[in-house]
């Protein structure tokens, strides 16, 4: 697993790619035994934020996103935030999200 934090740039694909806090040890298994994906996003009030992500309650990745001060980038008006699988090997599964939500939480 990992986070992706793609800028763009220009139109189409043009952006810079990148990544937020690595790439997960653990791996998702691929048997149908159910795991247990936690996700915490805490913004900064700068336009960046932190992310840390769980499987089946171990920490997987801590990362933190700030906004490119390249002249080319585009800044957005807002984040967005997509979850799923994006194989790169293509393999026959099936993801099902339950229970997901979204909550305003204050963290001190």
């Amino acid at each position: 697993m990992y986070i992706a934090s793609d800028i763009k740039t220009g139109p189409g694909e043009s952006c810079i790619r990148g990544t937020i806090g690595g790439t997960s040890p653990a791996r998702v298994k691929r048997d149908g035994t159910e795991q247990l994906l936690e996700v915490l996003v805490q913004f900064d009030g700068s336009g960046g934020f932190r992310s840390v992500v769980w499987l089946d309650g171990a920490v997987q990745i801590d990362g933190r996103y700030a906004p490119s001060q390249r002249p080319d980038a585009i800044l957005s008006s807002r984040f967005y935030f997509k979850h799923g699988v994006y194989s790169k090997r293509v393999f026959t599964y099936t993801l099902r999200s339950t229970d997901m939500g979204v909550r305003r939480v204050r963290v001190n």
